[in-house]
């Protein structure tokens, strides 16, 4: 809080208010939605390791010990989960994302697919956390009844899990990239649409 630049907050929190999200990206439920600041618990995992081994597996607390926190994209159609990516140095300096970053993609087994979506996979084989499953149910019970919903977790180093985002249109809908691009029909047939 002390290094907060309150004018710089200011400037920011003032032109998000004049923005538009609908214009940007088309996402139809922003179009009539009135602007709103919501100031959300600030949320990190300050431990930080030095990697001795870089060619062994690492588990995903010492992987976020390194890079910050780890950002569980979880991807839900019909209320079930087919699919999560995991974001990897995400978080960038400043305000927004990193400019470089890794995703992994992983089946709801925690099996890393064989696929890219729109950046690379990190180049070390990832432990994935022990309450997964948890994460899965909650990620379920949230997008109960709901076509497809991207529910967005985060995992302390404690195993406490806190929802960051939840969006019906991963990248407005426009902005994946699947290697092979077999995978976007894949990903497209999970979507299952009322007749």
């Amino acid at each position: 809080k002390s290094k907060l630049d309150k004018e710089a907050a200011r400037r920011k929190i003032e032109k998000s208010l004049s923005r538009n999200y609908y214009l940007k990206g088309r996402e139809w439920p922003y179009k009539n939605v009135t602007p709103r600041i919501i100031a959300e618990q600030y949320i990190s995992d300050e431990k930080k390791v030095i990697d001795k081994n870089k060619d062994a597996p690492i588990t995903c607390d010492d992987l976020q010990a390194l890079v910050g926190l780890l950002d569980y994209k979880i991807l839900c159609f019909n209320g079930k989960v087919q699919a999560f990516f995991l974001d990897i140095g995400v978080i960038g300096d400043g305000d927004g994302h990193a400019d470089e970053y890794y995703r992994n993609v992983y089946d709801r087994n925690g099996n890393l697919l064989p696929v890219l979506e729109t950046r690379d996979n990190y180049p070390r084989e990832i432990i994935l956390p022990d309450n997964l499953d948890e994460m899965i149910g909650i990620a379920e019970t949230i997008s109960a009844g709901m076509t497809h919903l991207r529910v967005d977790l985060y995992r302390l180093s404690n195993g406490e899990l806190k929802v960051g985002e939840l969006t019906f249109y991963h990248g407005s809908g426009m902005s994946n990239t699947f290697i092979p691009k077999e995978w976007d029909k894949t990903f497209g047939d999970w979507i299952e649409l009322p007749k």
